[in-house]
């Protein structure tokens, strides 16, 4: 098998959380070095998040579940970037760096004295991302937020939830599909360094992210005037739809029916093939309009089924369907446990940990997590050979000044 394909890619990750975090651990999947950059007097806010697996009490040293989904196969540099030296050794590394990556409040990194503009001066080539909750300009640039409140200025809330309930908010999931539109510019501004020699700035602004996604949402709008509503399970085009509660707690079965040829099909599977003909439920307008009266027959149908019973009947017949699952139920899930999706990988301090395969499987080019998210401070002395050729006496005395850390220092 031939090497990964960003091997010889080398990032500067100055992400907290989970925008930036999850954007260069998805690079370091594909097999790029990515350098997580932590300040020793405050580093990564998600190592604090939840208590570790096996750890009591907390060692943020190690961090937390967060922290560890969002961080395997990366290299930790603890520094203190409060200091002339240290920003000094950090702009070194800039020189032999291909992409920055930083998710900062706007001008955060430039207070640091790492802006693009700086790091351009030294690395014409860098790749430069900035990722934020609304952008680097714009008159709401400095708006404060995590996942919960920038996706509901997006309009996802609004539409997200039951008629009769408040808006939705969100949490973790809405920086993963920041971070997967953050990767996508980074890989295209490399392509651009190939082809031109010349790196550039990519300005992320997560409200837009999630924006981008509900394009039709907003063009409904704007062509006709309609502030589409939250809807509970409902979807203009499927009907039936929604999640149908089974034997047992917690066990729920979705069904999703668009064409005719999956409405008979469901009416069979049922026992009530005449309701394939009855002219109450001919179109789909007619069933949408029916959705409680159709979701009252099909709660009955499935009040007695055990939830992969149910399921394994509905997809012999073709009909769109699946089983609701919990933690537990995908951790064990037969289909991910033949695909591998659950790696076991050995940890330094907690004996074993586990991580979630990449999602791409590639059939030339080995991708995935091969190594548990860094302690911190783990790999300072080694980057600071290995990229810098500083010697065993250069780093003990930065250690001993306190402008790096390692991780038992």
């Amino acid at each position: 098998m031939r090497d990964q394909l960003l091997k010889g890619i080398r990032v500067l990750d100055f992400g907290s959380f989970l925008a930036g975090p999850v954007s260069t651990m998805l690079l370091a999947t594909l097999g790029a070095e990515v350098i997580k950059v932590e300040n020793p007097k405050k580093p990564d806010g998600s190592r604090f998040f939840v208590t570790a697996k096996g750890v009591a009490p907390p060692d943020y040293r190690i961090g937390s579940q967060l922290y560890d989904t969002s961080n395997f196969n990366k290299l930790d540099l603890s520094i203190d970037l409060s200091t002339d030296e240290g920003r000094a050794i950090l702009m070194d590394l800039v020189k032999e760096t291909d992409i920055v990556m930083e998710n900062m409040s706007p001008g955060a990194m430039g207070r640091l004295g790492f802006s693009y503009e700086e790091c351009k001066k030294v690395n014409k080539e860098i790749v430069y991302c900035s990722s934020s909750a609304c952008g680097q300009f714009g008159p709401e640039r400095n708006f404060k937020g995590y996942a919960a409140t920038f996706a509901v200025k997006s309009g996802l809330g609004h539409i997200t939830g039951y008629e009769d309930s408040k808006p939705s908010t969100f949490v973790g999931s809405i920086d993963n599909r920041s971070a997967t539109h953050a990767i996508v510019a980074m890989l295209a501004a490399l392509c651009h360094v190939d082809m031109t020699g010349e790196g550039q700035y990519i300005d992320i602004a997560s409200q837009e992210a999630i924006s981008a996604q509900l394009g039709d949402v907003y063009i409904d709008y704007a062509a006709n005037g309609n502030n589409q509503i939250r809807q509970g399970n409902k979807r203009p085009g499927f009907a039936p739809q929604g999640a149908y509660k089974c034997i047992g707690e917690e066990k729920y079965v979705t069904i999703s029916v668009e064409t005719e040829e999956q409405w008979v099909s469901l009416c069979n599977v049922i026992g009530k093939p005449e309701l394939a003909a009855d002219s109450r439920f001919a179109t789909y307008e007619a069933r949408y309009d029916k959705y409680d009266e159709l979701d009252a027959i099909l709660n009955d149908w499935a009040k007695d089924k055990k939830m992969y019973d149910a399921v394994e009947l509905l997809q012999a017949e073709g009909v769109p369907s699946g089983p609701v699952l919990n933690s537990e139920g995908v951790f064990r899930d037969p289909h991910l446990s033949a695909r591998e999706t659950f790696v076991e990988i050995p940890h330094r301090e907690m004996g074993t940990d586990y991580a979630i395969r990449s999602p791409w499987i590639f059939s030339e080019t080995p991708a995935g997590a091969s190594r548990t998210a860094p302690l911190l401070g783990e790999h300072t002395t080694q980057l600071l050979k290995n990229i810098l050729n500083y010697d065993d006496e250069k780093i003990n005395d930065l250690a001993s000044r306190k402008i790096i850390r390692r991780t038992f220092d």
